[in-house]
């Protein structure tokens, strides 16, 4: 498939913002891997501002589209395996795209700092609706007895706690193997069960 010009310059300003940052990163170096002029770059972004959140939005956008499609998919199953599930697809997907896990580290550690509070209020919001959607799968586990009474926005810290850590892991150890996602659920799992 032949990209635009347009997807050349974002793939490439992807890769160099997920290991440079958004400071280190010049709109020069960017037309350079490219193959273009840096004033050709103009012709599709007003600035390096303009193409960092065109980016972002992609990637807010895909990770919408994942996050909808894996919840989606848990539904049908009981609400440990929805948990599980939810856990190790989250972890293998940003283990897999390793570009992409970079990038979105740069983001919530290092935003540009003319727009880190336009990003996280953002990503905030965003976010708001996933925690619901997990805290009412802990509320189910809760009111059936499987899970202690706790606090449902501690339960899913937690949650998000362990996934985060497991995850960079992942990043810092690509030969990992997936046997230990399950490994790490069950001693989580066993932290916030009943029969614990």
């Amino acid at each position: 498939m032949n990209q635009s010009t347009r997807e050349k310059i974002e793939k490439i300003a992807l890769r160099l913002f997920a290991m440079n940052g958004y400071e280190a990163t010049t709109m020069n170096q960017i037309a350079e891997q490219v193959g273009i002029t840096k004033p050709a770059i103009y012709v599709y972004f007003k600035g390096k501002e303009e193409l960092y959140l065109a980016i972002l939005e992609k990637c807010i956008i895909q990770y919408r589209q994942f996050m909808d499609q894996i919840i989606n998919e848990a539904k049908k199953l009981e609400f440990q395996d929805q948990l599980f599930y939810i856990f190790r697809q989250y972890i293998l997907f940003f283990a897999k795209n390793t570009e992409i896990s970079a990038f979105w580290n740069r983001v919530m550690l290092f935003p540009p700092v003319p727009l880190k509070e336009r990003i996280f209020q953002d990503l905030s919001q965003m976010e708001l609706g996933y925690s619901s959607k997990l805290r009412a799968i802990f509320e189910q586990g809760i009111r059936a007895g499987k899970i202690r009474n706790t606090p449902l926005e501690e339960i899913d810290f937690s949650f998000r706690c362990v996934r985060a850590g497991l995850l960079m892991a992942f990043l810092l150890n690509p030969g990992f193997e997936e046997q230990k996602i399950e490994r790490v659920w069950k001693d989580y799992w066993f932290g916030i069960s009943v029969d614990s």
